[in-house]
């Protein structure tokens, strides 16, 4: 694909009509003639956005996330051997996430605990020598030492989202530094 007319591309079109100053003779002349044709051009090759940000059909969702927010772009045209098969926007991606269907968890405390466990060691490498989880009619109530407040928050929201979780009782401790623990 050699390139793509964008919504960003017709805004600025639409911006550069509203002002009429002359292209200054300074350091950035060469940014600001181009950015001229872009906005002013009547031909494709001169207003279309180059070179495309695409996805493959084979892209995750995740890697779709990704590309939007680091090019902060709203649309990915979907190539495929080099020929467009479709475009995914923010909204389609946004719907896709939300109809994912929930985690499917077995139901008691036992199989809870070993959901929490495997989130918490999956997600946030947090092993059950540091975080003691137990689980008792749906409440989550976890023990131990985390590195920060924000790993002590993270724990309590990776256990809050299993499905089935009651409620989570966060009983983690913020590790002192190194030297200042005392040994009885």
């Amino acid at each position: 694909m050699t390139g793509i007319v964008s919504e960003g591309d017709l805004l600025r079109r639409v911006a550069s009509s509203w002002s009429r100053r002359a292209v200054p003779h300074s350091r950035d002349r060469d940014d600001a003639l181009a950015n001229y044709v872009k906005a002013r051009s009547w031909r494709i090759k001169d207003v279309m956005t180059t070179p495309v940000v695409s996805a493959t059909p084979t892209a995750t969702a995740s890697q779709l996330a990704e590309l939007l927010q680091a090019h902060g772009i709203k649309h990915v045209p979907v190539l495929d051997g080099g020929r467009l098969v479709g475009m995914i926007s923010r909204r389609d991606l946004m719907r896709a996430l939300l109809e994912i269907p929930a985690d499917c968890t077995a139901a008691g405390d036992e199989a809870l605990k070993t959901a929490v466990r495997s989130r918490l060691e999956a997600e946030l490498e947090i092993s059950p020598a540091s975080v003691a989880t137990t689980v008792s009619k749906g409440i989550v109530t976890l023990r131990g030492e985390a590195g920060s407040e924000l790993e002590r928050e993270a724990a309590r929201v990776a256990a809050e989202s299993v499905r089935g979780v009651g409620g989570v009782v966060n009983m983690i401790r913020i590790a002192g530094p190194v030297g200042s623990r005392v040994s009885l």
